[in-house]
């Protein structure tokens, strides 16, 4: 371009979008959130077995709301065991479904048929959703 030439202005105008739309959008956000949970051991002197059951869930405080476990890393689904070699630590970690906007405090429960399921009360809500949890 020369410099005599000029560049004409160019307007860009914001789209207008139904706003049923976007409420459906937002929605959608919404079901795609997830909290994710990465559970530390430390480590022990004798070895140990970890799995974990699909009765796994985030239950909320201040309402009747549980989110569900939707994937897992790092550790076996019930029957099968995953062993802690001693002297390792050791993180697995669980995905669950969105927690409702308005959650503050909510539990870690895994409701098993027998003792020893995973048990961590009062988890303060925080802006990420992703929580580090010591198990021992």
């Amino acid at each position: 371009m020369s410099n005599t030439e000029t560049l004409e202005e160019i307007v860009v105008h914001s789209p207008i979008i139904d706003p049923a739309i976007v409420q459906k959008l937002s929605l959608q956000i919404d079901e795609e959130a997830q909290v994710i949970v990465h559970c530390h051991y430390p480590p022990t002197k004798y070895g140990f077995n970890i799995r974990i059951w699909e009765n796994t869930y985030l239950k909320v405080h201040s309402s009747p709301h549980q989110s569900q476990l939707v994937h897992f890393e790092n550790i076996t689904k019930f029957p099968a065991w995953t062993t802690i070699p001693p002297g390792m630590p050791y993180t697995f970690t669980l995905f669950f479904s969105a927690l409702p906007k308005d959650c503050v405090l909510f539990d870690l429960h895994e409701d098993i048929p027998e003792n020893g399921g995973f048990q961590v009360r009062n988890i303060e809500r925080n802006q990420s959703d992703i929580y580090h949890l010591m198990l021992a």
